[in-house]
């Protein structure tokens, strides 16, 4: 692993791509054995190319301990090593890979996994073991350093037999000066890989070593090369050969975490269930489950002599490029840079992918990228949403709000390596409370409508699902294509009917008649004079009212 591929773990969401040197780029596989990965057939001198994937497919990750100064990279055993504790150095950069909890549970760690089959039957797996690498070190917890441990095997028993899987749980931490700060973690990666231990004579023990480079400076690279075929993990003379994942089979893993890191995840798996359940003031233990998911991908090469000038400009700065030996970019699936060269590389994909991943995957956003403006999400602690998708680039930040809808990017090739049309799936699980706080919402159900919208502003027609449960919105999206579609979800809420107040009843008492008092007049005739009472007296004919 060089320098550029080691800066790229430590600002992993942040798209970066990493320049593979000391020998041709070849990313190939034995044919003969069920891998997942394609061939990249770049062993010749004079090509130039690119392979996309995703950072948690990284066989050669291992743990190490870094510091940085005056443009130059460093390794540390611990931070009580006499070279490292007696060193100015400006920048410490920390990769933990996590051990299963049985092992140490002073921090992050690997507590449980199961399967659970279609009929609904959960196997729990047990622990193999712990593979070799040739670098680890010792954590320091007063300075919020983990232990660097490695990837570790597990099997799970069934009727046909052991099925035996890679956990990678790996977490990036930070910090200044570690002489008056602690380190401060950034993101993690967790992945899932079945596989099968193969005898490779050519495979290598993984490790990390400093390397000067042409310009006199230091940095790191694999100590060991990789194995062509596609290694989950590898040892001296031994390989993980990597499996297609069962489709059909959910994953569920439980591991402990800084509870910082919580906050938006984003992965690969399907219909994507997630609990977290906090353990003390820094760590929570989050349980993901899920089914795998099938990513295609695309790795292309071409000949210096037939590159475009977009090609060039590409690899212009590289010294390998000058003398003629093969130049390979490993670009992230995630970002921009990755759309950038699809678009470079568009005529000789042919909108049509090489090769098509099972991936189970889940990973936090960076601090910086995944803080929002809005209060409702920058106030949530703990746990906020995931965003999963198969899409073969998708956006490096969670979904964004604007006129009440999240929107999420995503893009990729129209067509799988058979030439059939690739079907897009989307998957966004949000706290129910953060949602209403966004919405201004009561307790009432929600609900919400999901969008597809292409280039050119057509709506696509999807199948959407949506459930409301334990406090937690969990919706899809599946049956669209790319190139470059915008998915909007926006939320919505059915209020009950507003009772409408009945009139007040009329009496039903009778009323007092109103009485109208009686007049007296005297009328007089003559001497003759009567007296006449009425409500409206008149005097008799003959009379007049005196």
């Amino acid at each position: 692993m060089n320098y550029a591929r080691y800066m790229r773990v430590k600002i992993f969401l942040l798209t970066v791509i990493v320049c593979l040197v000391n020998q041709p780029i070849s990313f190939a596989v034995d044919t003969d054995l069920p891998v997942s990965a394609t061939q990249f057939n770049g062993d010749q001198r004079g090509n130039f190319g690119f392979v996309l994937r995703d950072s948690y497919l990284e066989a050669s990750e291992n743990s190490h301990l870094s510091a940085y100064a005056n443009g130059n990279t460093y390794l540390c055993e611990s931070l009580d090593e006499s070279f490292c504790a007696n060193s100015t150095f400006t920048n410490w950069d920390a990769i933990v890979i996590a051990p299963p909890c049985s092992i140490d549970a002073s921090s992050i760690c690997i507590n449980r996994l199961k399967v659970v089959d279609e009929s609904g039957t959960s196997r729990s797996a047990s622990l193999i073991r712990t593979i070799k690498t040739k670098s680890q070190f010792k954590g320091d917890l007063s300075k919020n350093l983990p232990t660097g441990s490695t990837t570790s095997l597990w099997k799970i028993e069934t009727e046909q037999g052991a099925n035996t899987y890679a956990v990678h749980l790996m977490e990036n931490l930070q910090v200044g000066n570690v002489k008056t700060d602690k380190f401060k973690p950034a993101i993690f990666e967790l992945s899932i890989a079945e596989y099968v231990e193969r005898s490779v004579p050519e495979a290598q023990t993984i490790g990390t070593k400093v390397m000067t480079y042409p310009d006199g400076k230091q940095g790191l690279i694999n100590a060991g090369v990789p194995s062509k075929i596609n290694c989950a993990w590898q040892e001296q003379g031994v390989c993980g050969v990597e499996q297609v994942l069962n489709p059909n089979l959910r994953f569920e893993i439980s591991f402990q975490i800084q509870s910082e890191l919580q906050g938006w995840l984003h992965g690969r798996l399907t219909d994507a269930q997630v609990k977290s359940e906090p353990i003390n003031e820094s760590l929570s233990m989050m349980t993901i489950s899920g089914l795998p998911s099938f990513v295609p991908t695309v790795s292309a090469y071409v000949p210096y002599s037939d590159t475009t000038p977009e090609m060039k400009a590409m690899y212009a700065n590289s010294s390998h490029a000058a003398i003629g030996d093969t130049v390979g970019y490993v670009i992230s699936s995630v970002g921009n840079a990755a759309l950038k060269y699809l678009n470079v590389f568009s005529n000789v994909l042919k909108d049509r992918a090489t090769s098509k991943l099972g991936i189970w995957s889940v990973g936090s956003l960076t601090s910086d990228v995944a803080s929002a403006r809005n209060p409702c999400l920058t106030n949530s602690t703990g746990f906020i949403g995931l965003v999963t998708s198969n899409a073969m680039v998708y956006a490096d930040a969670p979904p964004t709000l604007e006129d009440g809808s999240f929107n999420y990017k995503v893009a990729g090739l129209h067509y799988n390596p058979d030439g059939s049309v690739f079907s897009g799936y989307y998957g966004l699980t949000i706290s129910s409370s953060v949602v209403r706080c966004l919405y201004a919402m009561n307790e009432a159900p929600i609900s919400a409508t999901v969008s597809i919208i292409g280039e050119s502003g057509e709506e696509k027609v999807v199948t959407t699902t949506i459930v409301e449960e334990n406090n937690w919105v969990r919706l899809s999206a599946s049956g669209f294509s790319f190139s470059n579609p915008e998915i909007k979800v926006k939320f919505t809420q059915v209020q009950p009917p507003k009772a409408i107040p009945s009139p007040a009843p009329k009496s039903t008492v009778n009323p007092k008649p109103s009485i109208t008092p009686l007049r007296q007049i005297t009328c007089v005739k003559g001497k003759s004079v009567k007296k006449v009472s009425g409500s409206n007296p008149r005097c008799p004919s003959g009379y007049k009212k005196r």
